[in-house]
């Protein structure tokens, strides 16, 4: 028996098991269609996963110069998004705040004269999105190699992001990346601008809670 043969064998049991075996064929039907749609993502899932790895940037200049000769790739803009945000919360806001707004759709964010890169995070949008990271530190840390195992913490010289999903159509993109803190991935969407550069547009599900350290858990 063969790969497939076997893969529809369990698909018929799962079916049977789950609507039993008094069911109408046609319902059993509707529900292998929707067990074959969720096997099929999370294979598809499965075979984009992988690991991209680089080095914290701690100052502006620096991140600036890496941003405009590799940001027509919109998983490196994620990713400086995120190295702006680690920034941010664990070492030099004045840093930070550039850095990310280096990467985010300038309309969305606050002109500002003494900023290097011109501009400052809003209060709403964006600018509440970061204040709840900084407010919740692990959150930014599990998307480059922290998880609740490993209290968080992450290695600057070799973070990693974990993409598990991309998109691209004309000039927009939509990048799936996974959390070591969250059961599912976070989706975040760009557009590319007329320079060919990719600016993020959506980022909120980026700053949703990550689970409690393990140490922590049996703590009451």
């Amino acid at each position: 028996m063969g790969f497939l043969d076997k893969l529809k064998r369990d698909m018929k049991y799962k079916v049977r098991s789950k609507t039993g075996a008094t069911t109408s064929r046609a319902t059993r039907d509707r529900e292998a269609k929707k067990l074959g749609r969720k096997f099929l993502k999370g294979l598809k899932k499965g075979l984009m996963s992988r690991k991209l790895k680089m080095k914290h940037i701690d100052n502006w200049e620096e991140i600036k110069e890496k941003f405009e000769k590799e940001a027509d790739d919109p998983e490196k803009t994620v990713f400086f998004y995120l190295i702006g945000v680690l920034e941010y919360i664990t070492g030099d806001k004045k840093q930070g705040e550039p850095m990310i707004t280096l990467t985010v759709k300038a309309n969305m964010m606050q002109k500002d004269p003494v900023s290097p890169s011109g501009l400052k995070l809003p209060q709403s949008g964006e600018g509440y999105f970061v204040q709840h990271m900084l407010e919740s530190p692990n959150i930014v840390k599990s998307f480059v190699g922290g998880n609740p195992d490993n209290n968080y913490e992450v290695d600057k010289e070799e973070l990693v992001m974990h993409l598990v999903g991309k998109k691209v159509k004309r000039n927009f993109a939509v990048i799936d990346i996974q959390s070591g803190g969250k059961d599912f991935y976070s989706r975040v969407k760009l557009q590319k601008n007329k320079y060919g550069i990719w600016k993020l547009y959506e980022t909120s599900s980026i700053a949703t809670g990550v689970q409690e350290v393990t140490e922590d858990k049996d703590d009451f």
